[in-house]
């Protein structure tokens, strides 16, 4: 019984390790492509990225009890994230991520509106709202 719990708890693990370094590397893929990345911002970036979702999975028992408090937190690891990302990058970068991220809200806005004519839940108005599970 014990080899099977054990072994229960190594495959989800295993998942979400995978399922986090799925996230991480299609974020790395975004600014790369998007912002052409150079080799001596990759390392830090990589290290801001992979900090961002260890801050998330952190804080994610928080949501279960206190959803303003969770809400107000994670808005501040996406914040934090935002800024570190922001100082690293170069002028023109910058420019061109503002422009990316301008587009992106418009797009995502548009997102929302639909799924308020949906009547879409709640959980799923809020993800939309952080870009999650687009």
């Amino acid at each position: 019984m014990k080899r099977i719990l054990v072994l229960i708890f190594l495959v989800f693990s295993f998942s979400f390790v995978f399922a986090q370094e799925s996230r991480i590397s299609t974020e790395m893929e975004l600014f790369t492509k998007e912002l052409k990345i150079e080799d001596s911002q990759r390392a830090k970036l990589s290290k801001i990225i992979i900090r961002k979702y260890s801050d998330l999975e952190a804080i994610s028992e928080l949501e279960k009890t206190d959803e303003s408090a969770f809400r107000a937190k994670r808005r501040a690891v996406y914040s934090g994230a935002e800024n570190s990302i922001k100082m690293l990058l170069s002028k023109e970068q910058q420019a061109h991520w503002k422009t990316y991220k301008a587009k992106a809200r418009t797009e995502n806005a548009k997102r929302i509106k639909s799924l308020r004519a949906e009547n879409a839940s709640k959980d799923d108005l809020l993800d939309a709202q952080y870009g999650i599970n687009q």
